[in-house]
């Protein structure tokens, strides 16, 4: 049996029995197109270094870690599919791709002392900016209470708690 028709069947007993999306179903059309795409000559059932083969080719062509790897679970539930099914002897299974954390960008000191500086006139613009202030303070404190426990060798997490219950009182 083809591959193709494995996969057909495979996207229809997803969708009617296992009561799939539609979108989860063009999610595994396009990882299945893609990898018929980039490795031609496979008709049967896909090994692991065809898999590999085109993991290498979708990163040559400039596709992102995250998008890969959205891919990969997409074949790997259907090399699943295929071992449940009978049609294959072993679950080939790829490793997701390592996706790079990204750095937030934060504001300098300068920044975040203009943000504060703005005065609103209007009733909802005040209460808008009350926000930040609020934040940065809680921030401060929640700092400061870091700071004292580490020192101290406590635990910061009961001493802002402490401080909040005394504050309550």
């Amino acid at each position: 049996m083809s591959l193709e028709k494995l996969f057909n069947d495979y996207i229809n007993a997803g969708i009617y029995l296992k009561g799939w999306s539609p979108k989860t179903a063009i999610v595994y059309r396009r990882a299945f197109s893609s990898f018929q795409q980039s490795v031609p000559e496979v008709m049967s059932i896909p090994t692991k270094a065809q898999l590999e083969t085109w993991v290498v080719s979708r990163r040559k062509a400039g596709v992102t870690p995250a998008g890969i790897n959205i891919y990969i679970r997409a074949m790997n539930a259907l090399c699943s599919w295929l071992k449940e099914e009978g049609h294959a002897s072993e679950n080939i299974r790829l490793k997701q791709i390592r996706v790079p954390q990204t750095q937030l960008v934060i504001f300098s000191e300068r920044q975040v002392q203009a943000i504060l500086a703005v005065k609103p006139k209007r009733f909802t613009l005040i209460r808008l900016s009350a926000l930040p202030e609020k934040l940065v303070a809680v921030t401060r404190r929640v700092e400061q209470a870091w700071t004292r426990s580490r020192t101290q060798g406590g635990n910061a997490a009961s001493e802002v708690g402490r401080r909040a219950r005394s504050r309550q009182s």
